[in-house]
């Protein structure tokens, strides 16, 4: 999120628990390949997907419909009804316009974010839709510029084009754009003293600089009329360049065809907003994109939405972030758009105890995820504590004590209960699944690499040594952090890897239970949290 919007955000939801966050509780998302968008209850959009693919996409989409001089926004009307098509990342929002009403349906496909609008009853005859945009290429809001190309797009009604360093964000509609401009962006004096949403503003703006220089556009486009039925789709197309910026000798000259590549992406947007020019070409898109659950399965729709989560929430590397980024200027937390082991790890199992329950078809998302843990272990066999889920690097957090302290003993600010939950995931999934020659060796070496972890950091009593908890508020000895490991222990004892393994781990996995033995209070027949001398904690 932009610092201009969360500015907005702050005035608007002034006086609430967390103003300065972007609530997502409410609302719908869709995504595919790494965009994840986020639709409010009132048909706003929130791009979500810098940290699954690094795209900033649309910081934020507003639209109306304009008849005459006035503007109908969708966020001042009432919604009537949003709600996902069957089981698939299709969201549609409806509301009441009084003499009509507004369907929105939103569908991200590949790289493209589809926003589609129906208009069905008695609309005036001159509406169009108006759309204003606030991009954020790169996670920006500064130095983008914008460009429109005309008779480049639908029917040569142009496309925009929004960009930064390496992010091209491209715009059109499918019956082309019959307006589109850029929008000054509002001072921090505006924004602090307007008590109103403020954008877009009204008007248009003639510098140069106001109006190329700002990642906020506003574009209007006509309905084509079918029947009673007025509709548009509106395409953003978000394109990351990934090529080396030091290309030398031959391949330079080929890395800089930005010429070629623009007509190229222009094109592309263009040929994706025709190809979708009503409701049902989206339906079709998005049919096939849901999960494939029994249909006699207990709570089918339950379980259709939890792997419809997961599957918004994974990066094509097989890595999940914790949670959309909710909270993009820390103002409340460390942030969540970030891969944790523990939870990759601890999502992982379910999903495939889930799947050997339920007869659903997981063994990609499986084999994803393991690839991704063989692939992000360190050196000495662990983890980081947290890092990108597209690229597998370590991401900022708060406790690597391990990797500041590689070539000391390293401090306690580290959580060894994430690498214990990998270890019994991919053992369970060595013991449960029909992995090929090729998976079952790769997975076998990374198991063997995390158990000398695992052995490395275990006390005498068969716990591990002190580190942080799981709950990222204390340290010490926790007995979670000692179930993990002797899960991990366990799990290894069972799965068909080298014998003198497994022996090994047969024995720490009976020295650790014996140490918990020992955190059991009988009195309160609970386990002490952690080890503690000074009290019983």
């Amino acid at each position: 999120m932009r610092l201009r919007t969360a500015l907005t955000e702050h005035e608007r939801r002034r006086g609430e628990r967390y103003p300065a966050e972007h609530s997502m509780t409410a609302g719908a998302f869709t995504g595919d390949d790494g965009r994840l968008v986020h639709v409010g209850p009132d048909g706003t959009v929130h791009d979500c997907s810098y940290s699954l693919s690094e795209v900033g996409g649309a910081d934020r989409l507003r639209m109306g419909i304009t008849a005459g001089r006035g503007v109908r926004w969708f966020d001042d009307l009432e919604t009537t009804r949003q709600h996902y098509d069957g089981d698939t990342p299709l969201v549609e929002t409806e509301y009441d316009a009084g003499r009509y009403t507004i369907h929105q349906f939103d569908l991200v496909v590949s790289d493209t974010h589809l926003t589609h609008v129906e208009l069905r009853g008695s609309p005036p005859a001159d509406a169009e839709i108006v759309a204003a945009y606030a991009f954020s290429p790169d996670m920006v809001e500064g130095r983008v510029g914008n460009m429109v190309h005309d008779g480049a797009g639908p029917e040569d009604g142009g496309v925009v084009e929004v960009y930064h360093r390496t992010e091209h964000d491209f715009l059109t509609a499918s019956t082309g754009l019959s307006n589109a401009h850029g929008q000054r962006l509002r001072t921090i004096p505006e924004l602090l003293g307007e008590a109103d949403d403020g954008f877009p503003h009204r008007g248009e703006i003639d510098r140069r600089e106001d109006s190329r220089l700002t990642p906020d556009v506003v574009v209007r486009a006509p309905f084509e009329r079918d029947g009673r039925t007025e509709r548009v789709t509106l395409a953003g197309r978000a394109v990351v360049d990934r090529r080396a910026a030091r290309d030398t000798g031959d391949d330079a000259k080929d890395a800089l065809t930005d010429g070629v590549d623009r007509q190229r992406r222009i094109e592309t947007v263009s040929n994706i907003a025709t190809a979708y020019p009503d409701a049902d070409d989206l339906r079709e898109a998005a049919d096939g994109r849901g999960p494939d659950v029994p249909a006699d399965a207990p709570r089918r729709s339950v379980i259709a939405s939890d792997l419809r989560a997961l599957d918004l929430l994974t990066a094509e590397s097989g890595g999940r972030i914790a949670a959309p980024e909710f909270d993009p200027f820390y103002s409340t937390s460390g942030g969540y758009g970030y891969t944790w082991f523990r939870d990759e790890a601890t999502v992982s199992t379910a999903l495939l105890d889930a799947s050997e329950e339920l007869g659903l078809d997981a063994d990609e998302e499986l084999l994803a995820a393991a690839s991704f843990f063989c692939r992000t272990q360190d050196a000495d066999g662990s983890w980081p504590h947290r890092v990108w889920a597209d690229s597998g690097k370590v991401a900022p957090g708060w406790a690597n004590a391990r990797i500041e302290g590689a070539n000391a003993t390293p401090g306690p600010n580290d959580q060894l209960d994430q690498p214990a939950t990998v270890v019994a995931f991919l053992a369970t999934l060595r013991r449960e699944a029909d992995l090929p020659e090729e998976w079952r060796d790769r997975i076998d070496e990374t198991i063997a690499d995390a158990v000398d972890f695992l052995f490395e950091t275990t006390e005498d009593d068969g716990l591990p040594r002190r580190c942080q908890n799981c709950w990222e508020n204390a340290l010490g000895r926790f007995t979670h952090t000692g179930a993990e490991y002797l899960r991990a222990f366990a799990a290894v004892a069972r799965a068909p890897v080298d014998e003198a393994l497994r022996a090994d781990a047969a024995d720490a996995a009976d020295t650790a239970l014996s140490g918990l033995d020992a955190r059991w209070h009988p009195d309160t027949e609970r386990f002490l949290q952690r080890a503690s001398e000074e009290d019983q904690d």
